[in-house]
């Protein structure tokens, strides 16, 4: 198992939440700070125990939390975790407010492309987001992409996310790649698209 940082929010230092961390995660530590529990827990599956933890606190204490994951401990000082986690809750309220877990990678991702210049971001839109991708881009599509990014790629676990055949899922990963020329199932691809992805949004 890997130790990993992470803060869950909370409306307030109620003993229920406490309790439900502790009998979700492997916890090493756990203190309340402000608005949030500081939790410090070993997992081989961070994603999945955080999604686990949120559904549990929904369930057992009716709160809508969110979880900023700052990533593995190893050697990095806690402060910096700490300024990690606020920097999440910061970028999520601004960008993504309906997301209830959010991994310090995923902005980490949305620094990079800031770096990327113009031509190349044009070049990406025009092969991307083209007029046959935007007509072909509703609701079903959007929610498809995002959980197959949220889920690692991982297909049959987003087919289960989204409540649809693998076959479907299939169908709709081929069509992007007829439209785009972008196959979903490569990662050389897959992380193309997913800058693009994010680059949208900006």
């Amino acid at each position: 198992m890997k130790k990993y940082y992470m803060h869950v929010y909370v409306e307030n230092e109620n003993s229920t939440y406490k309790k439900i961390i502790e009998q979700t995660l492997h916890l090493e530590e756990i203190t309340f700070a402000d608005e949030y529990f500081i939790v410090i827990a070993n997992s081989n599956d961070i994603i999945n125990d955080a999604n686990i933890l949120y559904n549990n606190i929904l369930l057992d204490a009716y709160y809508q939390t969110f979880i900023a994951i700052a990533g593995q401990v190893n050697n990095i000082d806690k402060s910096e975790l700490k300024k990690r986690c606020i920097n999440i809750k910061s970028y999520r309220d601004k960008n993504f407010p309906q997301k209830n877990i959010l991994n310090y990678s995923e902005i980490f991702l949305h620094n990079i492309s800031n770096t990327i210049e113009k031509k190349d971001r044009d070049y990406l839109f025009k092969t991307i987001f083209c007029r046959e991708f935007n007509t072909f881009l509703d609701d079903e599509i959007i929610k498809t992409i995002d959980s197959l990014f949220e889920n690692n790629l991982n297909l049959t676990e987003t087919s289960k996310k989204i409540f649809i055949h693998r076959n479907t899922l299939l169908y709709r990963i081929e069509r992007i790649k007829q439209i785009t020329g972008y196959d979903l199932r490569k990662f050389s691809d897959a992380i193309i698209f997913k800058i693009a992805w994010v680059l949208k949004d900006k």
